[in-house]
């Protein structure tokens, strides 16, 4: 991995966390980068909360291994189609819910 592929950032609680590029995130499910920006612009999973300074999406390492298990969970990488007669999209929403509160709260709270 490149060193553009991932940066870090600095959370509310203070804590340091490394994200990866859209460009990761793709080759971690087997799909294309416009597949996961289309994904977004549908609501099929929510946007990240995470850009860079230069605007670019960026996603934690748990963000991608949510959607790699809610893939998995919904046998995805069996039949690759139908997603949305599935539910692959509630499963992302709930976990990058979860881990929006865990990124985004600050320290003891």
């Amino acid at each position: 991995m490149s060193a553009r592929e991932s940066s870090y950032i600095k959370l509310p609680n203070g804590e340091t966390l490394q994200v990866f590029t859209i460009k990761r995130f793709a080759e971690s499910i087997g799909r294309s980068q416009l597949t996961i920006r289309r994904w977004e612009k549908l609501g099929i999973i929510p946007n990240t909360f995470f850009v860079s300074d230069r605007g670019f999406r960026m996603y934690s390492q748990e963000q991608i291994d949510a959607v790699v298990d809610a893939l998995k969970e919904v046998g995805y990488f069996k039949k690759a189609s139908g997603l949305l007669s599935t539910d692959f999209s509630s499963l992302c929403h709930k976990k990058w819910g979860e881990l929006k509160i865990k990124y985004l709260s600050k320290k003891g709270t």
